[in-house]
């Protein structure tokens, strides 16, 4: 029979990291890597070898990138040691010794790591860059993004925005049970995205993350976050004020039958009035 302090220890061995729930109700790395190799072909008539994930988290999408071809090359960049650590004892260690040569994880401001030569793909995704609550601020990171691309680089965000966005408000969501990134099982869980404050005078905003996963304690603020929520001109301006020669906006259209979002992202200059939305944007150098 176990004794009581091998059932704690069991037990804590047992939870669930919130970096595996985050991945799961946040991040699709396989959608992310279809759409980048779309848009880029679409736009460069090739396929894109080289990636700079800023603001990379667990990396797990360099990892997926270094995984999908045996030609790509990725680096993943984040001044976060621990979560950095996290996707290196869990992400990476899954890739063959060949792949792992491929991807480079940095532990640096965004702002200060150089690519030479450039990439061919820049990406700042889940809102990453709206850290930067300054023009003057968004405008050195956007401009050092250029200059890290090569000539015939894009880079990727996205962006999410609408009335919802600017209202203190909780969004719940059930996630159901599944498989992560590496293969290994997740159980089902509850995830909030909590909108806690909102200054309308310069768009700051306050939003923590919080999970519950049955049998175990709430995860209160698993994440927080500090931002200014970036209008998507804003945004384009900003871009195009850097170098970027074009900025493309890509929004999922609208299922009438299932009175939901269809799934397929497609390039907009016109979309209707939405409550809340998300995007892809695309600059193009």
């Amino acid at each position: 029979m176990a004794t009581k302090d091998k059932k704690k220890k069991n037990a804590a061995s047992s939870k669930i990291s919130r970096h595996v729930l985050y991945e799961a109700s946040v991040q699709d790395v396989e959608i992310d890597y279809t759409f980048f190799q779309r848009v880029f072909k679409r736009n460069r008539g090739r396929a894109a070898r080289t990636l700079r994930e800023d603001f990379s988290g667990t990396s797990v999408l360099s990892c997926e990138w270094a995984r999908s071809n045996k030609q790509n090359e990725a680096w993943g960049i984040d001044y976060e040691p621990e979560v950095l650590e996290w996707g290196k004892k869990h992400r990476l260690c899954k890739l063959t010794k060949e792949q792992k040569s491929r991807v480079h994880l940095i532990c640096d401001d965004v702002r200060n790591y150089k690519n030479e030569p450039g990439v061919d793909i820049c990406c700042a995704l889940n809102f990453s860059y709206s850290f930067f609550k300054k023009r003057k601020e968004l405008a050195h990171y956007f401009k050092w993004v250029y200059e890290n691309l090569n000539e015939d680089g894009i880079f990727i965000i996205d962006s999410y925005g609408g009335p919802g966005a600017m209202d203190v408000t909780k969004d719940k969501r059930s996630i159901e049970a599944g498989v992560d990134w590496a293969g290994n099982k997740y159980p089902a869980f509850k995830y909030a995205w909590d909108q806690s404050y909102f200054n309308f005078v310069n768009n700051h905003t306050v939003c923590h993350i919080h999970f519950k996963v049955k049998g175990q304690k709430r995860m209160e603020r698993a994440f927080t976050y500090d931002w200014r929520l970036w209008g998507t001109p804003e945004l384009r301006d900003v871009m195009l004020d850097v170098g970027f020669k074009r900025v493309d906006v890509y929004l999922e259209g609208w299922d009438e039958e299932s009175d939901d979002t269809d799934g397929i992202m497609r390039k907009r200059s016109n979309y209707e009035h939405m409550l809340a939305w998300v995007s892809y944007m695309v600059a193009i150098k």
